[in-house]
């Protein structure tokens, strides 16, 4: 493209960028350009920060560096990059950023192509989210710019384009980010037949003081809801007043069944503590009873009482022979005595051998 001759040289850079000095673009020898498609125009570059201090400059060029390799699609507009541009995906809006002289002490310009419906995005095309409204001088305030220009690509690609010239609702305009607004859920207790709106012309109707108004008054507000509930529902309709009072009563109830859970809950600790304690005792001794007569009904301990018994008996037999053979015992008693001796051990040793016959099974 070639411009008259004598002018100064011209950096071009796509899209349309509001609010840059020499627009719309004129020459440096007073000469009009002529007419260019919108996708070109001539965006003079401000002066280079030669007065930034060493720490600054330095944090600028770094950040500069990290946005161009992190962001898709971005591309300097001049020669100092101070001036960028990316497309927003989705919508196809060009998104310009422009660096002062002072940044990073002075916050980034960010603008789009043309209008656009989001709460970001003001009726002069800027865009200002809350990092942007919040940076000033101090060094904790800066944000790193690929960070910032990722956050503002991803809020404004679900944005919806306006025909041009189109002004923006005045609910819309009013509309912050930091301010969400959740409609509750339908209840059992609602008719499913009523269908939740997607307009309310009460708000579009309504300046930005008269929502201002609306958001700070409580009988503005509570006036609002009852006009709109008033038209969805028609003869359903309950009053703020009744729903409210229904609602407390709600809550009181509510509360005595806390009141009442707790006591329940103390109760519960008192048997545990008493009662459980006592029964806690009696359980102890029955179940060392138990365990006892185990034991003894064990095999293997059933099977040493029966060989205990038996040994018994038997070194008893051996005594009553040692009487006879020393002479202290007469015949005819050493026979009952010895034979009653010997005829008990041979039983329990035959009951010995048949109880380990079955352990060893």
């Amino acid at each position: 493209m070639q411009y008259p001759p004598g002018g100064q040289d011209v950096y071009i850079c796509g899209g349309p960028h509001p609010g840059q000095p020499g627009y719309p673009p004129q020459h440096a020898s007073g000469h009009s350009y002529p007419p260019q498609p919108a996708i070109l125009r001539p965006i003079p570059p401000p002066p280079p920060p030669h007065n930034l201090p060493t720490t600054l400059l330095t944090w600028r060029q770094r950040n500069v560096s990290n946005m161009m390799a992190r962001v898709p699609s971005i591309r300097a507009c001049n020669h100092e990059h101070t001036q960028f541009e990316l497309q927003v995906p989705d919508i196809n809006i060009p998104l310009f950023i422009m660096l002062p002289p002072g940044f990073p002490s002075e916050a980034p310009q960010v603008t789009v192509g043309r209008a656009v419906g989001h709460p970001w995005v003001d009726s002069s095309l800027r865009v200002m989210t809350e990092k942007l409204r919040q940076w000033n001088a101090g060094e904790e305030s800066w944000i790193q710019l690929d960070s910032l220009v990722l956050e503002i690509v991803d809020g404004v690609r679900t944005a919806v384009p306006h025909p041009a010239g189109a002004r923006k609702p005045a609910h819309e305009a009013a509309y912050s980010p930091t301010t969400h607004v959740q409609y509750p859920s339908a209840s059992p207790s609602q008719d499913p037949n009523t269908r939740r709106p997607s307009q309310f012309p009460e708000l579009d109707a309504m300046t930005n003081d008269d929502l201002v108004k609306v958001l700070t008054s409580k009988a503005e507000f509570d006036a609002v809801v009852g006009t709109v509930a008033k038209r969805i529902l028609g003869p359903q309709n309950r009053s703020l007043t009744a729903l409210r009072a229904s609602n407390a009563q709600l809550a009181e109830h509510t509360k005595t069944l806390m009141e009442e859970c707790k006591e329940l809950a103390n109760q519960n600790n008192i048997i545990r503590v008493i009662d459980y304690k006592q029964a806690k005792e009696e359980f102890d001794i029955k179940d060392a009873r138990q365990k006892h007569a185990m034991n003894i009904l064990a095999p293997a301990a059933l099977l040493k009482n029966i060989t205990d018994a038996a040994k018994a008996v038997d070194e008893q037999s051996e005594r009553i022979l040692g009487k006879l053979t020393q002479g202290d015992m007469n015949m005819e008693v050493f026979l009952e005595q010895y034979t009653k001796m010997r005829k008990m051990y041979h039983v329990r040793e035959m009951k010995r051998a048949d109880v380990a016959r079955q352990i060893s099974r």
